[in-house]
């Protein structure tokens, strides 16, 4: 499965990308974040399905806060596809700061980052419980990959 913005000149498919970021940012994750806090379950959006990501800005230093579509391994171990990889703010901020925290089980708990390359991000899409989730995640991926969220008990 490709992503929307395949096929398109590198300098527009960036241009969209970020857009569709801004747009993500401003709306669909502050939507999708207030009903993780609330407990208020949205169509296909829950704490089922749902994660929320805090990373401390590594040029800011302020705290933020990403939703992301997630399967748990087991108890310590959920898997996130990163859609567009190590160069996620997300992820550059977790991998500047070493740690991020995770609300799963509606409960903060910190947790490290580590991207696995041999793992299909396609592949861990199908596995999602939302299937507007995973779409969601497909429509805006660009250079994807899989990363597992390792909870800590402290």
């Amino acid at each position: 499965m490709r992503s929307a913005l395949e096929g398109l000149g590198v300098s527009l498919q960036r241009n969209l990308t970020r857009a569709m970021q801004r747009f993500g940012k401003l709306t669909v994750n502050q939507i999708v974040l207030a009903s993780l806090r609330s407990g208020i379950r949205l169509p296909s959006v829950s704490a089922a399905t749902v994660i929320a990501v805090a990373t401390v800005g590594r040029k800011s230093g302020k705290r933020r806060v990403t939703p992301m579509g997630y399967v748990r391994i087991d108890e310590d171990k959920l898997w996130v596809v990163s859609e567009h990889g190590r160069r996620s703010d997300w992820y550059r901020n977790s991998k500047a700061a070493g740690t991020v925290q995770v609300l799963v089980d509606r409960k903060w708990r910190p947790a490290t980052v580590e991207v696995l390359p041999e793992e299909d991000p396609h592949a861990l899409l199908r596995r999602f419980t939302s299937k507007a989730v995973a779409a969601a995640n497909r429509a805006l991926w660009y250079k994807p990959e899989v990363v597992e969220l390792r909870l800590s008990s402290r």
